[in-house]
C-alpha cells in the first residue's frame, strides 16, 4: 500500500492526532505535508505535552508564518520548561484563539493581562498564579498604571492560586476588567507565608454582573474534612464584593458552605442554587439544587431519607456527596443509617439513575448495615466512582461488602476511615473489626479499576489483598498502626504483578525510606511514571545507591517526590541531582525531595495535579474538580 498516495482527507484525519513536535517532523517530506500542517482543521487544537521536552527554536518554528491564525484551542499545561517570554510571544500570534491553557506554566501576571487585552476572541482561560515571589510589588503597580482597560469576551476562566494576600491583590486587578465572565473557578493550591502588605486598588471595583456560576475548590490539607480537610475561605472582602455583587445572602450562604466542605458551586443567576444544602431545606422547598449535575447533601436525620425518596429532582445528578451532620458538643457522630432505613436509602439510590459519581466518606453506618450491598442492588448503572467511609466495610460474619462490586465497572475506588479531630470521631469507623485487611481481598478482583485509594484505615496491616490486583494508579496513606508500618508485607508482589501501575503513592508516619526492601519492590512495577512517597521520620537515612539503583529500573519514570523529615535531605537532594546529571537522566523526569511537614509548591519540581492527587491524596469524588487531576492523564 502506498500510504503517501492515500487522499488528504484521510491524512487530515491521522494528522489530526499528532503532537506539534511529529508535525514539525512530517512537513519535511513534502510540499503536500507542510499543506497540511498548515490546515485548520489539523490545527483546531493544539497540544503541547509536558513531558515531551521541544527544542525553543523548534516551539518558533511551529508558531510562524500563518500556522498560529488557524488555532482556536490551545493547551500549554504543565510546560514549565517554556520561558514567559516564548509562552507570550507564540500566544499573542494565535489571533483566533477561543480557549486557552496555561495551568502550571511560567507565564507572569502581566504576560496573562497582555494576552487577554490582545486576543479579543478569547473566551475561556484557564492559568495559575503560582509565584508568590515573581508576583512583586511591582508587578501590581504595573497593572494599576495599565488603567481599567476591559476585557470584553472571555466568558469562562479558571485559576489556580495560593491563599495569599498577593494573590489576591492580582485577581483584584484582573477580575473586574472580565466584564463578560459568565464561569469563574477559584481552586486554592496552598498558602503562602511570604511577608506582603496588600496594596488598595486605585480604580473602584467593578462587580462581575454577568457572572452566572462560581465554583470554590480547595486542596489545602488542614481542619475537619477527611477528604480534603477543609480550607477557610479566603479572607478578602473586596474579592467577594467582586463575585457577589450586592448578594450579601449569597454571600454569606457561600462562606458558611466553602468552611464545611470546601468545594462549593453557586448559581448567582436566580433561581439561586448552592451544590451544598441541607436535605431539610429541600424537603421544606427553603432551597433547590434543581439543574445543579453535582450536589452535597447533608442528612441531618435517618427519618429525612423516607420523604426524600418520594422527590422527583435526583435525576439530573451526575455527582452526588453524602453527609453526616458534624456533631456539635458530642465526641461521636449520632448512630448512621441503619437497617430500618435500607429501604428508603435504596429508594433514594435508584431515583438518582443518572449518577456517575457518588461519595459517602463522610456519611456513616451503624452496624450491621450493608451500604455496599445496597448500592450494589440500585439502578446507579452508570456508576463508575465511588468513595466509602471505613463503616461500610464492616462485615458480619458473612462475605466482604466490597465483593458486591467484584462485577461492577467501577474505574475508580475510594476507602478512608474519619480522622480523628477535635470536633468529632465516627465511632464505628474507629471500632478494631471495622475494615480489617480481609475485607479489601475482593479489590482485585476489580477488573475495570483504574484508581484505589486507601487512607487512614488502621486496621489494615498488610498489603497481600492488592496481589492481583491491576489498577493504574494506587495511593496508599497511614495504614496500620502509626508505630509500624505494614507495607513491606505484599507490596513486593502487589507491583510484581501488576503490569498496568502507572502511579503510586506510599505514606506513613515511619515508611522505611532507607530500606532495600521498599526500594526492590518499586522497581519491579516497571511501568511506573509517579513515585510519592512520604515519610514522618526523623531517624530514617535514604541511601543514594538504594535510590538510584530503582530510578535505573524504572525508564519510563517521570516524577519522583520523597517527602521526609530525616536529617541531611537537602544535601541527599543535592547529591542524587549530582548523580543523575552524570547519568544523563536528570533531563527525563522531576526530582523532588523535600521535608514531609512543607510541600514546596515550585512548578519546576511539582505540579499542582501531582500535589493534589499524589502528595496529599485529596478526593474529589462527588464534588466540583479543579481542572488537570483527570486520572486518564496517566
Amino acid at each position: 500500500v502506498d500510504f503517501l498516495a492515500l487522499p488528504d482527507e484521510i491524512w487530515s484525519r491521522v494528522l489530526i492526532c499528532l503532537e506539534p513536535e511529529d508535525l514539525l517532523s512530517i512537513e519535511s517530506v513534502s510540499s503536500r505535508f507542510t499543506r497540511l500542517t498548515f490546515d485548520k482543521t489539523i490545527l483546531r487544537r493544539v497540544k503541547f505535552r509536558s513531558e515531551h521536552h521541544m527544542d525553543l527554536p523548534d516551539v518558533r518554528r511551529f508558531f510562524r508564518d500563518t500556522r498560529p491564525l488557524a488555532i482556536t484551542v490551545l493547551d500549554f499545561t504543565n510546560c514549565v520548561w517554556l520561558p514567559s517570554s516564548l509562552l507570550e510571544q507564540c500566544i499573542g500570534r494565535c489571533l483566533n484563539l477561543v480557549a486557552l491553557k496555561i495551568v502550571n506554566c511560567r507565564l507572569s501576571v502581566l504576560s496573562v493581562y497582555k494576552i487577554l487585552v490582545r486576543l479579543k476572541s478569547l473566551e475561556s482561560l484557564e492559568w495559575s498564579l503560582f509565584s508568590v515571589a515573581q508576583t512583586s510589588v511591582s508587578t501590581i503597580q504595573k497593572l494599576d498604571m495599565r488603567g481599567p482597560l476591559p476585557v470584553c469576551n472571555l466568558r469562562d476562566m479558571y485559576v489556580e492560586l495560593l491563599e495569599s494576600t498577593v494573590h489576591v491583590d492580582v485577581l483584584l486587578r484582573i477580575l473586574p476588567r472580565c466584564k463578560s465572565l459568565r464561569s469563574l473557578h477559584l481552586h486554592v493550591v496552598g498558602t503562602s507565608i511570604v511577608d506582603y502588605t496588600h496594596l488598595p486598588v486605585p480604580n473602584p471595583l467593578g462587580n462581575l454582573d454577568r457572572l452566572e456560576f462560581f465554583t470554590y475548590t480547595t486542596d489545602i490539607v488542614r481542619g475537619r474534612c477527611p477528604y480534603a480537610r477543609r480550607s477557610p475561605v479566603i479572607e478578602s472582602a473586596d474579592l467577594w464584593r467582586i463575585v457577589f455583587g450586592k448578594a450579601r445572602e449569597l454571600m454569606q450562604t457561600f462562606c458558611v458552605k466553602a468552611t464545611v466542605c470546601g468545594n462549593v458551586t453557586m448559581r448567582l443567576k436566580t433561581p439561586h442554587a448552592c451544590s451544598c444544602v441541607q436535605l431539610s431545606d429541600i424537603l421544606r422547598g427553603v432551597t433547590s439544587c434543581s439543574e445543579l449535575k453535582q450536589v452535597c447533601v447533608t442528612v441531618e436525620c435517618p427519618t429525612y431519607l423516607v420523604r426524600a425518596a418520594q422527590l422527583e429532582h435526583w435525576e439530573h445528578v451526575q455527582e452526588l456527596a453524602f453527609l453526616s451532620p458534624v456533631p456539635i458538643d458530642q465526641p461521636t457522630f449520632p448512630p448512621g443509617i441503619d437497617l430500618s432505613y435500607g429501604h428508603f436509602f435504596l429508594s433514594l439510590l435508584n431515583r438518582c439513575r443518572n449518577l456517575r459519581e457518588l461519595n459517602m466518606t463522610r456519611f456513616h453506618f451503624s452496624a450491621g448495615f450493608n451500604c455496599c450491598k445496597v448500592v450494589a442492588e440500585s439502578g446507579l448503572h452508570h456508576l463508575v466512582v465511588l468513595a466509602l467511609p471505613a463503616c461500610a466495610l464492616m462485615s458480619s460474619g458473612g462475605p466482604p461488602p466490597l465483593e458486591c462490586f467484584s462485577a461492577s465497572h467501577l474505574t475508580e475506588l475510594d476507602i478512608r476511615r474519619s480522622v480523628p479531630t477535635a470536633h468529632s470521631i465516627c465511632s464505628s469507623c474507629s471500632d478494631p473489626h471495622t475494615c480489617v485487611s480481609e475485607d479489601l481481598v475482593p479489590v482485585a478482583k476489580m477488573k475495570s479499576l483504574l484508581r484505589l485509594t486507601l487512607c487512614n484505615l488502621g486496621n489494615v496491616n498488610t498489603l497481600t489483598f492488592l496481589k492481583g490486583c491491576q489498577v493504574q494508579e494506587l495511593r496508599i496513606s497511614n495504614l496500620g498502626r502509626k508505630g509500624l508500618c505494614p507495607y513491606n508485607n505484599g507490596l513486593a508482589d502487589t507491583l510484581r504483578e501488576n503490569k498496568r501501575l502507572a502511579s503510586i503513592k506510599l505514606d506513613h508516619p515511619v515508611l522505611p525510606l532507607g530500606s532495600r526492601l521498599l526500594w526492590d519492590a518499586l522497581s519491579h512495577a516497571v511501568g511506573l511514571r509517579r513515585v510519592c512517597l512520604m515519610s514522618s521520620s526523623h531517624n530514617d537515612v535514604l541511601d543514594r545507591a538504594l535510590v538510584f539503583g530503582a530510578i535505573n529500573k524504572l525508564a519510563k519514570l517521570t516524577s519522583l517526590h520523597i517527602h521526609t523529615n530525616a536529617v541531611g535531605v537537602k544535601s541527599f537532594n543535592g547529591m542524587l541531582r549530582e548523580v543523575l546529571r552524570l547519568s544523563g537522566r536528570e533531563s527525563q523526569f522531576r526530582l523532588h525531595v523535600d521535608s514531609a511537614d512543607k510541600l514546596d509548591l515550585d512548578p519546576d519540581t511539582i505540579f499542582s495535579s501531582e500535589q493534589s492527587t499524589l502528595c496529599r491524596t485529596s478526593n474529589f469524588v462527588g464534588f466540583a474538580k479543579p481542572r488537570n487531576r483527570d486520572v486518564s492523564d496517566l
